[in-house]
C-alpha cells in the first residue's frame, strides 16, 4: 500500500506547456514520488491537460445545499489513504470489531445472483455509533403536566360529549381554533366551562369542515398574574388587523404569559359518510399512507427504534399483514426536495437550474401527478407536517408560495390555491405545529431542541394520534384515502431525538397491522447529513445516501395483488431500489390509465409496475437516478485510490480555480485586488479518493479536501467534498468539477464573510 503523503508539503511543478492548468506551488520540505500519470510524465507523452471549471458549475455546487457537521477528526494511517476514514480512538479500551449492515430478517440472506452487495461497514463503526447514540436514554418531556382540561367521550359517531374541568382552570378559559381566512390561530376566551364545552361541541358536529381536526385549549391567567404584563402580552395576539397585516412571525413568537399556564392541544373526531359506490367500482380502493421519516439512514432506524423494529418482526410473523424491508435503498439526493418531486412526479432535479438551501425551489413539487386521478376517483387526499406553513421551510417553499413580505390573508390563500390545483385537500393538522414550535420557542426543529414537546407529550404523539382516529373514521366509512406525512424529528444534529419516536411508532405499526385495504410506506429521504458521525466515520456518509424503506401492507391487500406482484416485493427487498421505483408502484396501484415511463428516464432501469416487478438482480449505480456529490452504496462500485502526486495536482487545481471565484466575487464593485475576508483557501491535505467508471473513456473521481479554518470557527478544519468527470480523448484529458459540498458545518461564516461571496464558499476569521 502507497504512503501517505501530506499535500501541504509537496512541491508541485508548473507545467508551462500547458498553461490552461496553473497549479501553484507549495513548500517543498518534502518532495513526493512521482506516479507514471504524473505532470512529468504527461508532458512527455506529450498530452495536453485541460482543466474546465465552468463558474455556473461552481455555483451550483455552491447552490446545491447545506451538509453541516460538527468538528472534523482525522489521523494520518493508510486507511485514509484507501478512502476508509475510521474512528480509531473513541475510548480508552475500546476494541474493533465486525459490524454488519442490520435486517429486519438476519437469518434470510440475500440471494448470490444480487451484483450490489452494500459497502460493509468499516471495524466499529457500530461501536462508535453506539458511543455517540446510544450511550443514554434520550430526553422526556419536562415540566407539570400533562393537563387533560377537557375529554371528549365518544358514545357514536354521531354522539359526542365534552367535559371541561374548571379546578384546572380556575380564571377561564381561551379556546384556539384555526381561522377560515388566515390559516393561523385566533383566540376566544369563555369564563365558564359550559361554554367552552357547548364550543367544542358545536365544533364537532356543526362545522367538521372548519375545526381542522383540532383545538388549542389554554387557562386565563388569574388577575394577580397579569399585573406586570400588558393587556397586548396577555392577549398573546394583539388586533385582528394586526394579524392580517403584521409580521406574523415575529408577532407571535413573543412572549406570551398564557403559555407558561396548564394548556392542551384536543384532537378533535370527524364523522366521514360512505361515498356513493357506482356498480362498477364496488372493488374495494387501496388507501395510501406514505410517512417520510427525514435524515433517517437504513442503519439508524435500526439502531435508534428497536421497538419498532421488534413490532415489525412480530406483525411479519403473525401474518396480520406483510412487511418488506428494503435492504438497498439508493438516495437520490441528500436534500429533500430532490426526493419529493421525483416520489410525486417523476421527475428529476435539473442540474443546470440550481437552487441554494435560502432560495426557492425553480417550480412546486408537481404533486398532482400522482394525485390528481386519486381525487377524481374519489379519494380523501392530505398532507401533514411538522413545520410551520408561515416560516421559511415546509409545505409553502416546496409548493414556490413562501411570500414572507406579502399580507397573511394572501399568503394563506395562494397556498390553499396550489394545494388544490395540486389535489390535496388541505394541510388538517399539520396546523397545529406552529402552535407547538412556538411554545418550544422555535421557528423550525433542525438544530434542537432535543425534545419537542406540548403539554408533556411529544410533537410526534399528536400527530400519531391524528392519524390513527382520522385513518380508522376514514376506513370504517370505506372512504380511501392518501395521506402523506413528513417528520422532522431526526433532523437535528446530535442523532438521538429520533429515539423519542419509537414508543409511538411502535404503537402506529401495531394500529396499522389491523387495518384494511392500507398500503403504507415508511421511508426516508437520505441519512442524516449532521452531527459528529458524519465527522469520524466514512460509514455515516454511507448512510447518508442509504435511506430506510419500508412497506406494511394489509393482508386483503397483498391477495389482491396477486402471487407474482408479492414474489417481486420479496424479490426486491435485496435488489438496489431508487424513489422512482416506488413512484411507478404508487402509479400503477392508483386508479387511472396505463402507466409509462417518462421519456427523459429511458437511461435508467425502471418498469412501469415499479417495485411490483422484478428489478434486475444485475442492477447498479449505473442505472438508477443520483444526483452528486453522491455516494454509491453497492460495494466495489467505486475503487479506493491513492492520493499520488497525480492526483494532488488535480487536488490543487480545483482549489486554484475555487480561490478564482472566491477572488472575483470578494473584489466584485470594489476596486480591490486581493482577497477581502474571506481567505484563500490552503489545501492541507486530501483523501477519501475514489473513482467509477461508467463508460469507456469517462472516470468519475470523488475526494475530500481538507483546508485550514477559520479563527473561532469551532471547526478544526474545513473539509470539502467534491466530485469531478474526466474525460479522455486522444490527445487530452478534459476535467470538470461537476459539484461539491462543504462536509463541515460553515454557516457561523456568514458573520464574517465579504457581502458578494457565497457563504459555501468563504472561510474567514470570527471575532473571539
Amino acid at each position: 500500500m502507497a504512503k501517505f503523503y501530506h499535500p501541504s508539503l509537496i512541491h508541485l511543478a508548473v507545467d508551462e506547456q500547458a498553461p490552461q492548468l496553473q497549479l501553484q506551488a507549495m513548500p517543498s520540505a518534502l518532495r513526493c514520488r512521482r506516479s507514471c500519470i504524473s505532470s512529468q510524465c504527461l508532458l512527455k507523452l506529450g498530452l495536453v491537460v485541460l482543466v474546465v471549471f465552468a463558474c455556473h458549475l461552481l455555483l451550483q455546487g455552491i447552490q446545491n445545499g447545506a451538509v453541516e457537521t460538527s468538528d472534523t477528526w482525522w489521523v494520518h494511517t493508510d486507511d485514509l489513504l484507501m478512502g476508509q476514514r475510521a474512528h480509531r480512538v473513541f475510548q480508552k479500551g475500546g476494541r474493533f470489531q465486525k459490524c454488519e449492515v442490520p435486517r429486519l430478517d438476519p437469518s434470510d440472506p440475500p440471494d448470490d445472483n444480487v451484483h450490489c452487495r452494500r459497502i460493509k461497514p468499516l471495524p466499529n463503526s457500530c461501536q462508535l455509533a453506539h458511543d455517540l447514540f446510544s450511550s443514554e436514554p434520550p430526553d422526556k418531556c419536562e415540566g407539570e403536566g400533562p393537563f387533560n382540561i377537557c375529554q371528549i367521550t365518544t358514545r357514536d359517531k354521531h354522539h359526542h360529549e365534552v367535559h371541561c374541568d374548571s379546578k384546572v382552570c380556575e380564571a377561564g378559559f381561551s379556546l384556539g381554533t384555526i381561522d377560515p381566512d388566515l390559516g393561523i390561530l385566533k383566540w376566544k376566551e369563555y369564563g365558564q366551562s359550559l361554554d367552552l364545552e357547548n364550543q367544542i361541541k358545536s365544533l364537532i358536529s356543526i362545522h367538521p369542515q372548519n375545526h381542522h381536526d383540532f383545538c388549542f385549549i389554554r387557562c386565563l391567567p388569574r388577575k394577580e398574574e397579569i399585573e406586570d404584563n400588558t393587556d397586548e402580552q396577555r392577549a398573546g395576539t394583539g388586533s385582528m388587523e394586526e394579524q392580517i397585516y403584521g409580521d406574523y412571525v415575529n408577532q407571535h413568537y413573543e412572549f406570551d404569559l398564557q403559555d407558561s399556564l396548564p394548556k392542551q392541544l384536543l384532537i378533535l373526531p370527524r364523522h366521514f359518510l360512505k361515498p356513493k359506490v357506482k356498480t362498477r367500482d364496488k372493488k374495494s380502493k387501496i388507501s395510501f399512507n406514505l410517512y417520510l421519516l427525514d435524515s433517517v439512514s437504513h442503519s439508524h432506524f435500526f439502531r435508534s427504534l428497536p421497538k419498532s423494529v421488534h413490532k415489525l418482526r412480530r406483525i411479519r410473523k403473525s401474518g396480520n399483514a406483510s412487511v418488506f424491508n428494503f435492504n438497498l435503498m439508493q438516495s437520490l439526493k441528500g436534500r429533500t426536495y430532490e426526493n419529493l418531486q421525483a416520489l410525486f412526479a417523476g421527475e428529476l432535479y435539473n442540474p443546470n437550474n440550481p437552487f441554494g438551501v435560502q432560495d426557492m425551489p425553480p417550480k412546486a413539487v408537481q404533486m398532482g401527478t400522482l394525485l390528481r386521478s386519486m381525487k377524481q376517483a374519489g379519494y380523501r387526499t392530505m398532507w401533514t407536517e411538522d413545520l410551520c406553513w408561515t416560516w421559511e421551510w415546509g409545505i409553502a417553499k416546496n409548493m414556490v408560495v413562501h411570500s414572507p413580505s406579502e399580507n397573511q390573508d394572501v399568503r394563506w390563500k395562494k397556498l390553499k390555491d396550489v394545494l388544490q390545483q395540486a389535489g390535496i385537500d388541505g394541510l388538517s393538522f399539520s396546523l397545529a405545529s406552529c402552535e407547538i414550535l412556538k411554545a418550544n420557542g422555535i421557528r423550525d426543529t433542525f438544530h434542537g431542541p432535543s425534545v419537542v414537546c406540548y403539554n408533556q407529550k411529544h410533537h410526534h404523539h399528536y400527530t400519531f394520534e391524528f392519524l390513527k382516529k382520522e385513518q380508522a373514521q376514514l376506513n370504517a366509512a370505506q372512504q380511501p384515502f392518501f395521506h402523506f406525512t413528513i417528520a422532522n424529528v431526526a433532523h437535528e444534529d446530535s442523532g438521538r431525538r429520533v429515539q423519542t419516536l419509537d414508543d409511538d411508532l411502535a404503537d402506529y405499526f401495531e394500529f396499522l397491522s389491523t387495518q384494511d385495504n392500507m398500503v403504507t410506506v415508511l421511508l426516508a429521504d437520505h441519512g442524516n447529513a449532521y452531527g459528529a458521525f458524519m465527522g469520524k466515520t466514512i460509514e455515516a456518509r454511507i448512510e447518508m445516501f442509504h435511506p430506510v424503506f419500508i412497506i406494511l401492507m394489509s393482508e386483503n391487500v397483498a391477495k389482491q395483488l396477486g402471487p407474482a406482484k408479492l414474489k417481486a416485493l420479496s424479490l426486491n427487498q435485496d435488489r438496489l431500489v431508487s424513489i422512482l421505483d416506488l413512484h411507478y408502484m404508487l402509479q400503477s396501484l392508483s386508479p387511472g390509465g396505463p402507466v409509462t415511463i417518462a421519456p427523459e428516464l429511458a437511461a435508467y432501469d425502471l418498469s412501469p409496475d415499479g417495485l411490483l416487478a422484478p428489478v434486475l438482480p444485475n442492477r447498479t449505480c449505473d442505472s438508477i437516478p443520483r444526483i452528486d456529490p453522491n455516494i454509491c452504496i453497492c460495494d466495489n462500485y467505486e475503487k479506493a485510490v491513492a492520493n499520488d502526486s497525480s492526483r494532488a495536482e488535480i487536488a490543487q487545481a480545483i482549489v486554484h480555480e475555487i480561490n478564482e471565484v472566491i477572488l472575483q466575487n470578494a473584489n466584485a464593485g470594489t476596486n480591490r485586488k486581493g482577497y477581502g475576508a474571506c481567505k484563500e483557501l490552503e489545501l492541507k491535505w486530501f483523501g477519501n479518493v475514489k473513482e467509477s467508471y461508467p463508460k469507456t473513456d469517462e472516470t468519475i473521481l470523488k475526494m475530500d479536501l481538507h483546508f485550514e479554518s477559520g479563527r473561532n470557527s469551532g471547526n478544526a478544519e474545513e473539509v470539502m467534498f467534491v466530485v469531478l468527470q474526466i474525460k479522455k480523448t486522444e490527445s487530452s484529458l478534459h476535467i470538470q468539477l461537476l459539484s461539491f459540498e462543504r462536509m463541515t458545518s460553515y454557516s457561523q461564516f456568514e458573520k464574517c464573510k465579504d457581502a458578494e461571496v457565497p457563504t459555501k464558499l468563504c472561510v474567514c476569521d470570527l471575532p473571539t
